[in-house]
């Protein structure tokens, strides 16, 4: 990803991940809700960006933003496949209150 572009999505307001989760129109006309985690799991690599989106379906999809694809659960099950928080690495989203991102 270009440098420019991460720019500019940090330099846009941060929300809540909570909000986000109680207000899910605030993704429309958006590409995702884009958030720095602390560590790659399970290489501890980080901080990395990462960005949440709906699908068509209205899943939680989560991607990787390095490869552009959307991330794999370590059983080559999709995030796309089922609701993100069916993950248990996923299980401190479920603090939303803690995470902090940008709608870009």
């Amino acid at each position: 990803m270009e440098t420019a572009k991460v720019e500019k999505i940090l330099n846009v307001p941060t929300v809540r991940f909570k909000e986000l989760l109680n207000n899910p129109e605030l993704l429309e006309g958006k590409e995702g809700f884009w958030f720095l985690n602390p560590y790659a799991f399970p290489n501890p690599a980080g901080p990395v960006l990462r960005k949440i989106r709906l699908d068509k379906d209205k899943h939680w999809v989560i991607s990787d933003i390095d490869t552009g694809d959307d991330f794999e659960e370590f059983y080559d099950k999709h995030f796309k496949d089922a609701e993100l928080f069916m993950h248990s690495h996923f299980v401190w989203m479920l603090e939303g209150d803690s995470i902090k991102g940008h709608l870009y």
